[in-house]
């Protein structure tokens, strides 16, 4: 089961270190483009990270449903 979940890293700036926001908008901006998502059945993301994805997501969805889930 391991040899299915990918894990990718993000490297971020000083400045992007510094600032919380652009700190997540870098790695969700990263994470979007880090894969062929749309290889997917499922994609988990998380939160805000997966806010870029969940675009991309969307608009390659075609009659494929998508599902984006939040929890605060």
């Amino acid at each position: 089961m391991l040899e299915h979940i990918h894990a990718v890293t993000v490297d971020l700036t000083p400045a992007e270190i510094d600032n919380p926001f652009l700190c997540m908008w870098r790695t969700s901006k990263d994470l979007a483009q880090a894969e062929n998502w749309g290889a997917y059945d499922v994609v988990h993301l998380q939160s805000h990270y997966g806010y870029h994805t969940a675009l991309r997501l969307a608009r390659m969805s075609g009659s494929r449903p998508a599902l984006v889930t939040t929890f605060h």
